[in-house]
């Protein structure tokens, strides 16, 4: 049977019609804006400040970056995690209590879509410390800081071989780098003094979060082996 050209013409315009609408249906489902992915707020800490390392929990609480933590707790004026051990009054020296560091352990696993999000906010200020050189360290790979040692001053190798190195460097000079006291005899000296190692101890200590710091870039060549 022919079709007439009226109803060709009809046809036509409706399977035009079909096809444009599916075509913005799709459009309209791919031009729809993205769900934000969502992240634990650890790893958005670990992502986006990297001043900044979660703590870990410890036995005791006594720490001094748990007891600033705590009382920064306290501070705020509000028992948002409903703790037992609130107390209106916080003493600077008070350890922070196992409730405390488990709520910061478990708040921070929970996921969020950004910094904006109340519970990340909260975990950034109550428990989280700077980060350290000696942080940068530890992560740094086939690298690892020196522990003092005062009993092996004359034949402790790897302290020899960075004491060796410091030496050096500071040679020629009235001061040296670090101040560690009585340059003019201490540079002669062959066996590591205390001072050295006390000095890598303290600048282990120091805040830093970037690999181009000068403060991590000493410890790196002269405290680790």
């Amino acid at each position: 049977m022919s079709v007439s050209l009226p109803a060709k013409l009809a046809l036509g315009t409706l399977a035009g019609g079909a096809t444009a609408a599916g075509g913005a249906l799709a459009y309209k489902e791919i031009s729809k804006p993205k769900a934000k992915e969502k992240k634990s707020i650890a790893t958005l800490i670990k992502d986006s400040r990297k001043d900044k390392r979660l703590m870990t929990k410890s036995n005791g609480g006594s720490e001094d970056h748990w007891k600033k933590g705590w009382k920064a707790y306290l501070d705020s004026k509000k028992n948002i995690w409903g703790l037992s051990e609130w107390k209106d009054v916080p003493v600077d020296d008070d350890p922070a209590p196992t409730s405390f560091m488990n709520k910061c352990e478990s708040v921070s696993r929970e996921e969020v879509v950004d910094e904006s999000d109340e519970r990340y906010v909260s975990v950034l200020n109550y428990c989280t410390r700077d980060t350290l050189v000696s942080d940068l360290i530890a992560e740094t790979k086939g690298k690892t800081l020196l522990v003092k040692d005062t009993n092996n001053p004359s034949t402790n190798q790897d302290w020899l071989k960075v004491w060796g190195s410091y030496k050096t460097k500071n040679n020629k000079a009235s001061t040296d780098e670090w101040d560690i006291g009585s340059w003019t005899s201490n540079k002669d000296q062959n066996n590591v003094p205390v001072a050295f190692m006390d000095k890598c101890e303290e600048k282990s200590k120091v805040k830093a979060h970037r690999l181009d710091q000068p403060e991590y870039l000493n410890v790196l060549e002269y405290c680790t082996k």
